[in-house]
């Protein structure tokens, strides 16, 4: 108990408060004069595309070398020049829009089952991905929609 007692002597309690003190204003200083500057949130969100590995894995790597995301065509991936679905509308229709974004304005409804071509895209507005899409059976029929009720088919 005697060395317990010769170790934390008055001035090492003191200077240990006073050490503690300091780093806890420090710390105060940090949170208040420098964390709020940086932003963790942000409006982009990443695109995924998945590449299937079929066959001999030196000649897809040459193809995958080549190719970007929009230019391949993949059974169940929504990328430029691939047929879609309608789904998960509840046949309440999917709002096709003029421009990407949930500000546009509506073109028409498509119907729950309907499919598209994609024409352009994606786009990443409002936290979705948008692609622009065209009615297989009216040319006339094409417009901005999000990839959340859209489905690729084969």
């Amino acid at each position: 108990m005697e060395k317990v007692k010769e170790i934390f002597t008055r001035e090492v309690l003191i200077a240990s408060i006073v050490v503690a003190f300091i780093l806890c204003c420090v710390m105060v200083l940090l949170q208040v004069g420098v964390f709020p500057y940086f932003n963790a949130r942000s409006e982009q969100k990443a695109m995924v595309a998945v590449t299937p590995l079929n066959g001999d894995s030196n000649e897809n790597q040459h193809d995958a070398a080549q190719a970007t995301p929009t230019q391949q065509i993949q059974p169940g991936v929504v990328a430029r020049g691939n047929v879609v679905v309608v789904i998960g509308t509840g046949q309440n229709g999917l709002r096709m829009r003029s421009e990407p974004g949930m500000d546009a304005s509506i073109l028409f409804l498509a119907n729950e089952d309907e499919y598209f071509n994609v024409i352009d895209g994606p786009v990443i507005k409002d936290n979705l991905i948008w692609w622009k899409i065209q009615s297989l059976s009216d040319a006339q029929k094409a417009g901005w929609s999000a990839q959340d009720y859209l489905a690729s088919v084969e």
